[in-house]
């Protein structure tokens, strides 16, 4: 009977901790060589499995709170790190502090390709090698069966657009993902295979504008849930600096947004 009472005391705590606490936060802090060999994936069709947050799916940030934006962290070939020092945390992660580690990451991570699929044009993408970023790629998800629009450079003021380098000329991979994966604040693209590729001359617009692509037909993703039949369409685009035209103080080559029209 004792052996009982345990077993089922051990099953009351496993069910109130699974509904008053989440699993915790495993966010890593972003870096500069955040994913080098990115294009060689592309182009070999070798690219891995992908993780990207809810909000970005969602295009809702606020809901989430930053707790997703390092997923896609590896969806550029370089980071631009920020020039302010990381906030030091304690030693170890608890309900309390958990938010000093997640800011701690999101600060890492502010030039990251999450930049370019939030909706929020006062934050951008920004490549982080030497020079002007030419042959610096970076992933954008986005539904390759509708119109998509892109805003180049720094949007966050004029003056920061004038500063910065925008992308001039550009290589863009269209792919669509033949897997996909739920997990809990974030989802999971994968089995990638190449649509198409384009090259395209931008306008040095500080705004949206249209890009020059066609539209594609997918063949969709078999639904995660096994008693369904629905197919699921998901599609993401490369994007490669070929050329840009020159910021009249920095060299960061940058892209503010990435949307559906």
């Amino acid at each position: 009977m004792a052996k009982q009472i345990k077993i089922f005391l051990l099953f009351l705590s496993i069910i109130y901790v699974g509904e008053i606490l989440p699993q915790a936060y495993d966010g890593t802090p972003c870096q500069n060589a955040s994913n080098p060999t990115l294009l060689q994936q592309i182009t070999n069709n070798k690219l891995p499995d992908m993780y990207i947050g809810d909000s970005v799916q969602q295009r809702n940030r606020d809901n989430y709170n930053g707790y997703d934006r390092y997923h896609t962290k590896n969806w550029a070939s370089s980071i631009l790190m920020p020039k302010t020092p990381l906030p030091k945390v304690p030693k170890e992660m608890d309900f309390d502090n958990e938010i000093q580690f997640v800011n701690r990451v999101n600060l890492s991570c502010l030039y990251s390709p999450y930049s370019l699929m939030d909706k929020d044009v006062s934050t951008a993408w920004s490549e982080g090698v030497e020079g002007d970023g030419i042959g610096e790629v970076v992933l954008a998800y986005v539904d390759v069966r509708r119109p998509i629009k892109i805003w180049t450079g720094f949007g966050k003021s004029a003056a920061l657009f004038i500063a910065n380098n925008r992308p001039k000329e550009i290589r863009v991979h269209v792919l669509e993902s033949g897997y996909y994966s739920v997990g809990q604040s974030n989802f999971v693209l994968g089995q990638f295979r190449k649509l198409g590729v384009h090259s395209v001359i931008l306008l040095d617009l500080n705004g949206y504008q249209k890009l020059e692509i066609p539209t594609y037909k997918l063949k969709g993703a078999p639904s995660p849930n096994k008693d369904s039949k629905e197919r699921l369409y998901h599609s993401v685009i490369a994007i490669e600096i070929l050329s840009v035209y020159k910021g009249d103080k920095y060299s960061d080559t940058l892209i503010t947004e990435v949307l559906n029209e």
